[in-house]
C-alpha cells in the first residue's frame, strides 16, 4: 500500500496523513497493513531525532565559522606564497664558470689597507654579488630523513641607502626560498659593526626583535668572510649606498697610530 484513499471524497493520501488533505475528513487508518505503520513511525521518529540532534542545516548555517575559517586559509595560502617569493632585485643565479672572472675585491682591499694615502673607492652590488657567488660555496645540509633534502645554493646583497641586505638562498627539494637579514653598516671603534634591522622569509618581513634565532644561520655566511671583514675593520669609513658600498682608507697619519 502506497497511498491511503479517502472515503469521503476519493483523495489519495499519504500514509502518514490523518486527516484528508482535500476535504479534511478523519481518514480510516485501519486498512493500513501494522508492519507499514511501524516503518513509517520509524521513520518519521528517525526525522524527529534528526532534527533534534542536528536543528542547524542549510547553505547559511554556521557561516561565521565557514568565513572565519575561509579567511585563515585564505591568510594561510597567501603566506605560504608570499614565503616562496623571491625577494626584489634578485640578481640571475649564475652558473659557477660565469662567475670565474669576479672582480677580487679581497686584494683590492688588501692593496687599500696596505697605503698611507687617503683613497675612496666603491665596491658596487654587482661586483659584490659576483665576489660572493665565487668565495661562499654551495653546500648540503644534512637532514635526519634526507641527506640532501635542504642545500644552500647561494648568498647575495641588495644595497639601498644605508640598508645592507645579505639573502641566503635555499633549496628544499628543488623548491628554492630564501632568507634575508637586513643591516646598517658602520666603522665603531676600530670594528665592523653590523647592526640587525629586521629581516625576510621570502617577501614576508620579520621584526628584528625576531631575528636573533634567523641570525643563527647567517654564521656560517660570516664564518666563510672574517678575512674581509678583518680587513675592513681597518677602514676609516664603511657607508651603505643604493647599489654600492662607499669604502674610505685612513690616512697616513691614523695608520701610523
Amino acid at each position: 500500500m502506497t497511498a491511503l484513499v479517502c472515503n469521503q471524497c476519493g483523495k489519495e493520501n499519504e500514509l502518514q496523513r490523518i486527516y484528508c488533505h482535500d476535504c479534511g475528513v478523519k481518514l480510516d487508518r485501519s486498512s493500513i497493513p501494522r508492519e507499514v505503520v511501524s516503518a513509517e513511525s520509524l521513520k518519521k521518529q528517525q526525522r524527529i531525532l534528526k532534527k533534534m540532534t542536528n536543528p542547524y542545516n542549510g547553505f547559511f548555517v554556521g557561516w561565521p565559522r565557514k568565513l572565519l575559517n575561509t579567511i585563515l586559509l585564505a591568510i594561510l595560502s597567501a603566506t605560504l606564497i608570499q614565503a616562496g617569493r623571491p625577494p626584489h632585485n634578485t640578481p640571475p643565479d649564475r652558473k659557477r664558470g660565469e662567475l670565474i672572472e669576479a672582480p677580487q675585491i679581497i686584494l683590492i682591499l688588501e692593496d687599500a689597507t696596505a697605503t698611507h694615502t687617503l683613497q675612496r673607492f666603491i665596491i658596487g652590488e654587482r661586483d659584490a654579488n659576483a665576489y660572493l657567488g665565487n668565495s661562499v660555496k654551495p653546500m648540503n645540509i644534512e637532514l635526519f630523513w634526507s641527506d640532501d633534502a635542504l642545500r644552500f645554493d647561494r648568498v647575495f646583497v641588495n644595497l639601498e641607502e644605508g640598508i645592507c641586505r645579505v639573502i641566503q638562498q635555499y633549496s628544499f627539494y628543488g623548491y628554492p626560498f630564501y632568507l634575508t637579514s637586513s643591516y646598517r653598516i658602520e666603522i665603531k671603534e676600530g670594528k665592523l659593526e653590523a647592526s640587525n634591522v629586521g629581516g625576510a622569509i621570502g617577501r614576508i618581513p620579520i621584526h628584528s626583535l625576531l631575528m636573533q634565532t634567523p641570525e643563527l644561520i647567517f654564521q656560517g655566511v660570516w664564518g666563510s668572510l672574517k678575512h674581509e671583514k678583518r680587513l675592513l675593520d681597518k677602514m676609516q669609513t664603511v657607508e651603505v649606498h643604493k647599489g654600492g658600498v662607499l669604502v674610505v682608507t685612513k690616512s697616513g697619519s691614523i695608520l701610523g697610530r
